[in-house]
């Protein structure tokens, strides 16, 4: 009996095991289940900025796992509202297997309430509906509280701990998702990207595969080798490829700092800027080179930038070379004073003296430097062999001085090739030109276009008006014998013979060709229309026989050369005469004066001197060679020159470097200032001694009381 009981208690216990290991063995499976959802359970991909923002919008769940896992209930919240959770979607758009069990290794596309069911045709043709399973949620009419587009968070929730999130912050695209890169990935925002397939998402399927970088192929420059001449052009390209496609692809930059442009020069693939073709992928730019480049190769650095910044880069080869400029062409010709406007006739002239036809696209046409804006010549602007340029103010803009300038030819690197200076005064309608022998000379007959014809300005003319007038002093045979001041009363035209001392030898002014005499009296300017005048020094008493004249208001005497002159003696030089700044006028026309006072203006060769009397101006000529001292407004000055007339306005000349000196020089005042300072000089060195004396006695006195 006893065993029969034992053999039963045997075998219920034998059933009692074979029960509970398969009731463990379920309550285990259930267990593993569950702790697998709270890993394999991923937000897979978001789309916020839909088509249509009321029906559109989406997030898409990913089961990364074998196993079927059931979210009903989970959480799905943004970063306003947290009381959505996840239902079965069973409107008349619903797509995929019932329920809220998404199948291993399937997707879950929770939609809107009120989905219109705008990707059913896209998962058509691209999701296994075996696969997907399509939920939305409980409270709300909109997936949280609305996606925003320009940033939000996403997170799933299932209750017992587990949760995932996404957040983005900027916008992917109207129509176009934010997917995860790799489902088995975190949410780290590196394992993000934007959609990249053609439908702007990939709903219930696998997302667009990873942005791939561009690629240049190749890069060219045509030519390959360019003059650094500023004009000249080259057409740099990069043949570029995207495996995402040329949309993908969001800038072509070349660095263009090496030759004087951008750093980050775009290049273009839309038929412009030099881009033969649009939309073939090769991206082209159109440059020439700065004049300031210096000859050699350069490797200029191509750039490409993909939608999410994966870069590409290439060099590209260039060789830069010294461009050569023809020194055939030189400026031959111009008129300063026209007869008339000067603005409307002034005019330049150049000339090829060459063999072979010259571009002179991008040369520059100028005065003396800080004058007038440089005129560039336009391009297709060429000149022959042997050919004649005119280039009149109205165009140039360039203002020619009537009492003296520059005229300057440059080529594009700025180097002055060809100019001429002028610092006599220019007679209305008489051109300066350039001789058959390539010296300049002053012409009465201007040739624009034509070649030069020099006639003198200086004893034609001044023949003819003798003779009109028929006065005293008709020849030089037979002149009126005058002091320099009686000459100066003298009409133009009438012979003179007077005599003076040279206060400004010929050469300093202008070329030999002129210079002036002095009396005790009176000064006058002498011009020579020849270049032969002989060895005249500063104090070279002289003797002349001309004729009266006179150019822009100033009285002078013209003569033929050195047969008109006589050197009588040879004596000190004179003595500037001092003179207040306001005095300076008609009476002192010709006269070596100096002056000192402060300075109210100055600019270029320009400036003004006023000692309280009134301001006069200073001009230095540039033959003089005088370098101009540094000077300022309000600095004190003291000024040697001769007094000459200019179109009713004076100005004082000075003739060496001396003449021009910063600070009061002693004696420069006015006479009767003079006085003064040498009577208060005299009477401080009286008093003075006086004082002195006074204390010697006075020490000597003390001494004595003492040895008393």
């Amino acid at each position: 009996m006893s065993k029969t009981i034992f053999s039963l208690f045997k075998r219920l216990a034998k059933v009692i095991l074979v029960c509970v290991i398969i009731i463990g063995g379920f309550l285990f499976g259930e267990i593993f289940q569950t702790r697998a959802a709270s890993s394999d359970i991923v937000i897979n991909e978001i789309m916020a900025n839909a088509l249509d923002e009321d029906t559109g919008e989406f997030v898409e769940l990913y089961n990364k796992s074998s196993q079927s896992i059931d979210v009903l209930g989970w959480g799905l919240f943004d970063a306003i509202d947290t009381n959505d959770h996840l239902i079965d979607y069973t409107g008349a758009n619903n797509w995929g297997k019932a329920g809220t069990t998404i199948p291993a290794y399937g997707y879950a596309l929770i939609v809107d309430p009120e989905y219109a069911g705008e990707y059913n045709a896209y998962l058509s043709s691209h999701a296994d509906s075996n696969k997907v399973v399509m939920l939305t949620i409980d409270q709300d009419t909109t997936i949280g509280n609305g996606l925003t587009n320009s940033g939000d968070t996403i997170t799933i929730d299932d209750g017992a701990g587990y949760t995932a999130s996404y957040t983005w912050s900027s916008d992917a695209g109207n129509g176009i998702s934010w997917e995860k890169i790799d489902p088995q990935g975190g949410d780290q925002q590196s394992n993000w990207k934007i959609c990249t397939d053609s439908f702007g998402s990939t709903p219930g399927s696998q997302n667009s595969p990873p942005n791939q970088p561009p690629v240049i192929e190749i890069t060219s420059a045509n030519p390959s080798s360019i003059p650094a001449d500023g004009r000249s052009t080259t057409l740099l390209s990069a043949k570029v490829s995207d495996p995402d496609g040329l949309g993908d692809i969001d800038s072509v930059t070349i660095d263009l700092s090496a030759l004087g442009g951008s750093e980050t020069q775009a290049m273009y693939d839309d038929a412009t800027n030099g881009d033969t073709t649009a939309s073939d992928g090769t991206f082209s730019y159109s440059t020439f080179v700065s004049v300031a480049t210096k000859a050699g190769s350069y490797s200029l650095s191509i750039t490409v930038i993909d939608s999410i910044g994966s870069e590409a880069s290439k060099t590209l080869a260039l060789a830069v070379t010294q461009p050569v400029y023809s020194d055939k062409i030189i400026v031959n010709e111009f008129l300063a004073n026209p007869e008339g406007t000067d603005s409307e006739g002034e005019w330049i002239e150049l000339y090829n003296k060459g063999n072979s036809t010259v571009d002179l696209s991008g040369w520059q046409l100028d005065d003396a430097d800080g004058g007038s804006s440089p005129y560039t010549l336009p391009d297709e602007t060429s000149i022959e062999a042997g050919q004649y340029l005119v280039f009149y103010r109205t165009d140039t803009g360039i203002a020619l001085n009537n009492d003296g300038d520059q005229v300057r030819l440059l080529q594009p690197d700025e180097n002055v090739t060809s100019s001429a200076n002028y610092a006599d005064y220019a007679e209305e309608g008489v051109a300066y030109a350039l001789t058959s022998e390539g010296e300049w000379t002053w012409t009465t007959t201007p040739t624009p276009g034509e070649q030069n014809l020099i006639t003198s300005p200086g004893d034609e003319e001044e023949e003819k008006e003798g003779e009109e007038k028929g006065e005293a002093g008709e020849s030089g045979d037979n002149p009126k014998e005058l002091s320099i001041s009686d000459v100066r009363e003298e009409e133009k035209g009438v012979w003179v013979k007077t005599k003076g001392i040279i206060t400004c030898p010929p050469g300093i002014f202008s070329g030999s060709t002129i210079f002036y005499i002095q009396d005790e009296k009176a000064g006058i300017r002498i011009y020579s229309s020849s270049e032969d005048v002989g060895e005249l020094k500063l104090g070279d008493e002289a003797e002349v026989i001309g004729k009266v004249s006179e150019r822009s208001g100033e009285k002078k005497i013209n003569i033929k050369g050195e047969e008109d002159i006589t050197v009588a003696s040879h004596k000190d030089p004179l003595q500037a005469k001092h003179v207040k700044t306001g005095e300076i006028g008609e009476d002192y026309e010709g006269l070596l004066v100096i002056i000192s006072g402060k300075i109210v203006e100055t600019h270029g060769s320009v400036f003004y001197v006023d000692d309280g009397s009134g301001k006069i101006k200073i001009y230095i000529k540039k033959s003089t060679g005088i370098d101009k001292p540094e000077m300022h407004k309000g600095d004190v000055v003291t000024i040697t020159g001769i007094v000459s007339e200019a179109y009713d306005a004076y100005r004082i000349l000075p003739r060496f470097q001396d003449d021009v000196k910063l600070g009061k020089v002693l004696g420069a005042a006015s006479e009767d200032k003079l006085a003064k300072t040498g009577t208060s000089f005299w009477l401080v060195i009286v008093i003075t001694c006086l004082i002195m004396g006074l204390g010697c006695l006075l020490r000597f006195g003390i001494r004595l009381k003492k040895i008393a």
